[in-house]
């Protein structure tokens, strides 16, 4: 689930910390 006309490196950087938080891993 990417959003369309965002670029990657700014998609990245608030996924990777929202994953742990989905994920619970924090």
């Amino acid at each position: 689930g990417r959003p369309k006309g965002v670029t990657p490196k700014y998609s990245l950087s608030p996924l990777v910390p929202r994953l742990s938080e989905l994920l619970g891993i924090n």
